[in-house]
């Protein structure tokens, strides 16, 4: 089994496809001045060919700058107060993050690395082995995940959508 087709079998097992993952008319984050072309997804890691955006409800000409931060440029500056939204597909890891997840899982099954090896450790796993190896590394990528969001829910740029740009923030209950 090669990395290409591990990667797929993770994830799917993971629910992480450029399918399995919607935001559909979600707001952008950005300054809607009238001269701002650059907004930000609050997904990150966006399947390109999935994205539409919206501005007043209406498709408008953007593109995906950085897919993985979630950058977007518009071809003309919404107008001040305009709702710009966009839906895509977006997913948790890059296919190198879950190469590393592969290998490590290697290394917990058992395998022997040499530093020589280790970057294609996955590889060397007997056939018998692949599938323990999947479930490792499903299980780091699961923690993993669970750090990031964790560590995001407490981001500036998730208080910045949560109390919608402004800096009084949202009223203690």
């Amino acid at each position: 089994m090669s990395y290409t087709n591990a990667i797929l079998e993770l994830r799917q097992m993971l629910s992480d496809t450029d399918q399995h993952k919607r935001s559909t008319r979600k707001k952008l984050i950005g300054n809607v001045d009238g001269s701002n072309l650059v907004f930000v997804t609050y997904d990150k890691r966006i399947v390109e060919d999935t994205f539409q955006a919206f501005v007043n409800g209406l498709p408008v000409q953007a593109v995906i700058t950085d897919p993985v931060a979630g950058e977007v440029a518009f071809a003309v500056a919404p107008l001040q107060n305009s709702t710009v939204q966009a839906s895509y597909y977006w997913q948790w890891w890059l296919d190198t993050e879950l190469t590393t997840f592969l290998n490590k899982g290697a290394e917990a099954v058992g395998l022997s690395t040499t530093s020589a090896t280790t970057d294609n450790a996955y590889l060397q796993v007997i056939p018998g082995l692949k599938s323990a190896v999947l479930q490792m590394a499903a299980s780091m990528s699961a923690e993993s995940l669970a750090n990031y969001l964790i560590t995001r829910k407490h981001s500036a740029e998730h208080l910045l959508e949560q109390d919608k740009g402004t800096d009084e923030g949202m009223p203690c209950v």
